[in-house]
C-alpha cells in the first residue's frame, strides 16, 4: 500500500491533463506548431493538440465544450460572438499570439485599383477556402461595409489565384498573413511580377469594436521590405488570439497567459 498510494494520488492529475485539449489548425501550419509549443509550456501531452480547419472550427469546438483552448483571428472571434451571443459567457480571450494583416492583390491593368472597386457588382474576389481565416475576414468586412457583399466571393486560395488574376478569371485575391513574414509566398510573387499589384484596404467603415471596446481591425501602413526607404502598404490588421473556455481551471489559465507573454504578444 505504501508504494501504491503515490500512484493513486497521481491519477486524477493525469486524467485532468488529458481532458484539456488545444484546437489549432492544419498539420504543418502556424497554429498547429504554436499548439505544440503551448502544450509543452502548459505541461500537456502532445496528444492534447488537435488539428482543425482553423479559427471557425476552433471557436465552434470551444463553444460546444469539445476543446479547452484554441486559436483564432480576432475578427473570427467577433463573428462567432455575433452569431452566438450567449457564448460570451463561455469563452474568453486570454492572450495574443501577434498580428495578422489583410493583403489584396489585383492585376496591374485590371478593374481593381482601390478597395472601393471591390464594392461593385460583378467583381470576383478569391478569399480562400470556406471556413478559412481569410474567408471569415472577407465575410466580416462585408458585415461592416455592406458594399463588399456586392462582389462575388470565390472560395478558393493558393498561388493558383494569382495566375487566375493574370488570366482575367478573377478580379482580386485576398489573403491574411503575418506582416513580419516579408518573404511570404503570395507577397513575394506579387512584388516580383509587374503585372500584379497590391490594393490598399482603407475603408473607414471597417473600424469596429468588440463588446469589450477593443478594436477588431487597426489601420496600418506596413513596410514591405527592410530599410529606411522601404515600400509600404496601407491595410487593416488584427490580432491572432488565444481563446479559452471560461471554466478552464485557474492553474492552466495562468500557464496559457504566461505562454502568451513569453512570446512577446502585443
Amino acid at each position: 500500500m505504501r508504494f501504491l498510494l503515490p500512484l493513486v494520488l497521481a491519477l486524477p492529475l493525469a486524467a485532468g491533463a488529458a481532458e484539456t485539449t488545444i484546437t489549432t489548425g492544419r498539420a504543418g501550419g502556424a497554429y498547429h506548431g504554436t499548439g505544440l509549443e503551448l502544450a509543452k509550456a502548459a505541461g500537456l501531452p502532445p496528444q492534447a493538440v488537435r488539428e482543425s480547419l482553423g479559427s471557425e472550427q476552433n471557436l465552434e469546438r470551444l463553444g460546444r465544450g469539445e476543446a479547452s483552448i484554441g486559436f483564432a483571428q480576432i475578427d473570427a472571434y467577433a463573428t462567432y460572438l455575433r452569431r452566438n451571443p450567449a457564448q460570451a459567457q463561455n469563452v474568453e480571450i486570454l492572450g495574443s499570439l501577434g498580428r495578422e494583416c489583410v493583403y489584396v492583390a489585383a492585376a496591374s491593368d485590371g478593374k481593381v485599383r482601390e478597395d472601393g472597386d471591390l464594392q461593385k457588382e460583378g467583381m470576383r474576389v478569391a478569399v480562400g477556402a470556406a471556413g478559412s481565416g481569410s474567408a471569415i475576414t472577407w465575410q466580416y468586412m462585408a458585415t461592416l461595409e455592406p458594399g463588399f457583399a456586392k462582389a462575388k466571393a470565390v472560395y478558393e486560395g493558393g498561388t493558383t489565384q494569382l495566375a487566375k488574376l493574370l488570366a482575367g478569371q478573377i478580379d482580386a485575391f485576398l489573403w491574411v498573413s503575418s506582416p513580419a513574414k516579408l518573404d511570404q509566398e503570395f507577397l513575394a510573387t506579387v512584388r516580383g511580377n509587374k503585372k500584379l499589384r497590391l490594393v490598399p484596404v482603407t475603408d473607414w467603415d471597417l473600424n469596429n469594436k468588440l463588446p469589450s471596446g477593443e478594436a477588431v481591425y487597426e489601420f496600418d501602413k506596413l513596410s514591405l521590405e527592410k530599410g529606411m526607404f522601404a515600400d509600404t502598404y496601407k491595410t487593416i490588421c488584427m490580432k491572432s488570439v488565444i481563446v479559452v473556455r471560461s471554466d478552464l481551471d485557474a492553474a492552466t489559465k495562468d500557464r496559457v497567459a504566461a505562454f502568451a507573454l513569453t512570446r512577446g504578444a502585443d
